[in-house]
């Protein structure tokens, strides 16, 4: 039986609905940009945001912005200042567009992160894939700077504090990596030896840059971070000894607080850990090895010629690997195939019992098909065409469409009413547009300029 396809007319005139009903409770999870998503398209009905929202933004910049982030009801944009004199930092208010306060921004520096206290800028040093910047922190209210450091690599923020590495001596060793060896029988790219290096962590006060805790880690060790539902936001973290100990630490102190021994020892590429299995990728090998934490046993070996990465944990018990014809879903304790889907290789969100895909694509392409699929069989049972999809942190599930040439719809899949609500028709937009959320704000970039959109 072939799932069910909704397309939605958006040709004829939109009309505001009587009701929008009550917003949904939403749940957020681990690199999930939405929840539920099943409801809606399974009832397709396209209703406004409300007789008390118009569907034109709340404000607009209408040119030379060059990114945008939001917190604590402020919008920080991106712009270069007129004549080609550089760049500037704006913070505006969210609910009227007015300017609060702006500063420039020197070559090569841009905006890291905001929280509702804070805005982390980081000027590059060297090459841009070395990763080391200088730091500089500046109160998210008045913009005045509160302190600055140099020659660190951010790592991510949690509960007040900065994490950063320090690089010793402002600059990280020459290294060449050969990405093209490939193992003996023509299977795969081998795994490659990681940066050697100590590495030496400093979780930093976001208000004054007074550290709180410092960990010097060995050469040779590794360091894998679990990230929340934004990757700024710092969840948890391991290091890896060439040993096979696994320390799990807390981010709030640096403490280790368990030890596990994994039934491993050597060199390895990078390693990952998730719930009670550990993947480890050794230097020289093909694919990585999944071992049962508790135990420390070795569980299976993975490897896939066509995926796009290693092994990502996609639903309670299951690693996702997608490639370019689809998605591949494992059992993590057994490593057999439960699934596998055709066509969808890219992840939005989770709701229970089903994974909200798409079809990565190019940007100039046509929009893919959404689908909620089954995490149980694997199947799609409800597809959504025609619209593209977007991520913000937060927000849930929200979608554009073109309508004509010029002009654009902004809806959201609502998984409490099961309708495709309508907040916002865009003008001008061309190509796709950078979105962020927070809370019941959607601002996005398109083509440099800027719309901030209240959501339903």
């Amino acid at each position: 039986m072939p799932e069910p396809m909704i397309e939605l007319d958006l040709t004829a005139p939109w009309e505001p609905g009587e009701s929008a009903g009550p917003p949904p409770n939403r749940r957020r999870a681990r690199r999930v940009a939405g929840a539920g998503i099943v409801a809606v398209v399974a009832a397709g009905v396209l209703t406004a945001a409300g007789p008390a929202r118009a569907d034109t933004p709340v404000f607009a910049l209408d040119y030379q912005v060059t990114g945008v982030h939001l917190a604590g009801g402020r919008v920080f944009a991106g712009r270069y200042k007129p004549a080609g004199a550089g760049q500037e930092l704006e913070a505006l208010d969210a609910r009227t567009g007015r300017l609060l306060w702006s500063l420039p921004m020197e070559q090569h520096e841009y905006l890291r992160s905001v929280t509702a206290g804070v805005v982390v800028l980081v000027q590059e040093r060297g090459a841009p894939e070395d990763g080391v910047t200088d730091l500089a922190v500046h109160d998210a209210a008045t913009g005045a700077r509160l302190w600055q450091r140099t020659a660190v690599r951010v790592l991510g923020r949690f509960g007040g504090r900065v994490l950063i590495e320090e690089v010793t001596g402002g600059t990280r060793d020459a290294r060449t990596v050969v990405v093209t060896e490939l193992a003996d029988d023509g299977g795969g790219i081998r795994n490659q030896p990681p940066e050697q290096r100590e590495q030496h962590l400093l979780a930093l006060d976001e208000r004054t840059g007074a550290p709180a805790w410092r960990i010097d880690v060995p050469k040779g060790n590794l360091l894998s971070f679990e990230f929340g539902g934004s990757w700024e936001v710092l969840r948890s973290m391991a290091e890896l000894t060439p040993a096979g100990e696994l320390r799990q630490r807390d981010p709030r102190d640096g403490t280790v607080t368990k030890t596990d021994r994994l039934d491993w020892s050597g060199a390895a590429s990078w390693f990952d850990v998730s719930g009670g299995e550990v993947v480890v990728y050794p230097v020289g090998a093909v694919g990585g090895d999944v071992y049962d934490r508790v135990s420390g046993r070795r569980l299976w070996h993975w490897q896939d010629l066509g995926h796009f990465g290693g092994l990502g944990t996609c639903a309670p018990g299951l690693y996702c690997v997608q490639d370019q014809d689809g998605t591949t879903a494992v059992d993590q304790r057994t490593g057999q195939t439960r699934w596998r889907v055709q066509q969808y290789n890219s992840i939005l969100g989770l709701t229970e019992h089903a994974m909200i895909m798409t079809v990565w694509e190019p940007p100039d392409l046509a929009p893919g098909p959404i689908a909620a699929v089954d995490t149980r069989t694997g199947r799609p049972t409800t597809v959504l065409e025609g619209w593209f999809a977007i991520q913000p942190s937060g927000a849930g599930v929200l979608v554009w469409k073109p309508v004509g040439q010029r002009e654009a719809v902004l809806a959201r899949l609502d998984p409490a009413t099961g309708r495709v609500q309508v907040f916002g028709r865009p003008q001008d937009w061309f190509g796709r547009p950078e979105c962020v959320a927070e809370g019941d704000t959607l601002a996005c970039v398109a083509v440099g300029g800027l719309t901030v959109w209240r959501l339903p």
